[in-house]
């Protein structure tokens, strides 16, 4: 956008130039000042501790094994974003005390230090092969409040003091503890500052609805306050389960039916999460009937903390057609680190979300960890 005076001093000249002339000076600057630029930086890469609560009653095991065939699309997401993860699987039955999951010569904690995409896929496939002779009584909440440190009857929300855990190594909650060590880490530090806390993603998986003890808005509380008040946002909660409602349920012909999941889809509203895929919501729900390659590659990407979507400050004229370095006229002129990316609405492109007033990045394109997004358009701000 002009500055007021580069806009006074042009202004100026074509006043002082002939009529007809100063027309299209006039024509000029109004074309001028429509054209406006948005900047945006993309969230840098940071830490995310990963915990994934699967059912293991007698009726999982094809969906285990689907999820462990498909995880190739959830780890190369997250080996791609840069983020330090972590990666657990518990069951849903609480007399496992919330212990990770470990399979025969896998490691339990699934890490950025494994750096074979194959390797992490077998890893996987076998910490989530967790048998199905658990209880029928699936009580996903609650074992992941074991997982956390703290079983429904001692958990106090809030609590900032240093917890046992049953997986030391797994979780990053991020202050130090009184000999001045990074809790769950062998990480030295002098103070609260100097320990990184990590997000924490949850994902519940099951054909079944929770039966944990509690309503919803209990376990929401207790996994928000995790990392403490104020950083309810560092806690993400997502599910694979069956569509939820009175008409709610779902049949996929390999994998069987699936009873309406409706707790664990109230849990996933309830901490900002939605059905909505595309976005950068606190979390989502999807069907544990659809195509689990679709369904982890959402997951993984809401896991990283990436944007997909950046609101614009005004209105664009999609209508307009305006050079982008070397690609063909585009309605907008969009850039990352400087690089124009097309407009293809595919995975290969960014789209205009009219609703949203926003650009939308392709899988593909999407912009990595602290990239700059410029975008130039016709418009106005709002």
């Amino acid at each position: 956008m002009m500055h007021d005076l580069t806009i006074r001093r042009f202004m100026t000249l074509c006043a002082t130039a002939a009529m007809a002339v100063s027309i299209g000076c006039a024509d000029d600057v109004l074309r001028a000042l429509s054209n406006t630029t948005d900047e945006f930086v993309q969230n840098a890469a940071s830490k995310v501790d990963i915990l994934w609560v699967v059912d293991n009653s007698n009726s999982m095991s094809q969906e285990q094994a689907g999820l462990g065939a498909s995880f190739s699309a959830f780890i190369g997401e997250l080996m791609g974003s840069g983020v330090d993860y972590h990666i657990g699987v518990i069951s849903t039955d609480v007399a496992d005390g919330g212990v990770l999951h470990t399979g025969v010569g896998s490691p339990p904690v699934i890490d950025n230090s494994i750096t074979d995409p194959d390797a992490a896929k077998a890893a996987f496939l076998k910490n989530v092969t967790v048998g199905v002779n658990g209880s029928a009584q699936e009580r996903g909440f609650e074992a992941a409040a074991l997982a956390l440190g703290k079983g429904i009857d001692q958990w106090n929300p809030g609590d900032p003091e240093p917890v046992e855990v049953p997986n030391p190594g797994f979780l990053r909650r991020g202050y130090c503890t009184a000999d001045k060590t990074c809790e769950a880490t062998t990480d030295v530090c002098n103070n609260d500052s100097d320990c990184e806390a990590a997000a924490l993603f949850l994902i519940f998986v099951s054909d079944e609805d929770d039966k944990s003890f509690g309503p919803e808005r209990y376990y929401w509380r207790l996994f928000e306050s995790y990392q403490g008040y104020g950083n309810e946002a560092q806690v993400k909660i997502s599910a694979i389960v069956g569509p939820a409602g009175e008409d709610g349920g779902c049949f996929n012909a390999s994998r069987g039916s699936a009873a309406p999941g409706d707790r664990y889809v109230e849990l996933v509203i309830l901490s900002g999460g939605t059905s909505d895929t595309s976005g950068s919501a606190q979390g989502i729900f999807t069907s544990i009937c659809e195509d689990f390659n679709e369904s982890l590659t959402s997951l993984s990407i809401n896991a990283t903390g990436l944007s997909s979507q950046f609101v614009l400050d005004g209105r664009p004229n999609m209508s307009a057609s305006m050079a982008c370095d070397a690609l063909p006229p585009q309605p907008m002129c969009v850039r990352v680190n400087g690089a124009a990316v097309p407009y293809a609405q595919d995975r290969n492109g960014w789209a205009y979300l009219s609703g949203n007033n926003a650009i939308d990045f392709g899988d593909n394109v999407r912009p990595p960890p602290g990239a700059k997004i410029t975008v130039t358009y016709q418009g106005s701000r709002q």
